[in-house]
């Protein structure tokens, strides 16, 4: 009865395991797209910021 209870104990402890570490593997894939999404999104704010004052510059040198 206590082997059986022992053995029901240690599956229960490596079906968790796997659990965490499938949930490990799915936010690490989660958190390498977000940090492309955001490296793309950074850089076009950084060429429009850019784009913008090239565009204010040229204004000012026109007046």
């Amino acid at each position: 009865m206590i082997e059986r209870s022992s053995s029901n104990v240690v599956d229960r402890l490596r079906l968790l395991v796997l659990r965490t570490d499938a949930r490990q593997r799915l936010l690490a894939q989660r958190l390498d797209r977000v940090s492309d999404e955001y490296r793309i999104a950074r850089s076009a704010y950084e060429d429009a910021v850019t784009d913008y004052i090239a565009a204010l510059e040229e204004r000012v040198a026109e007046e």
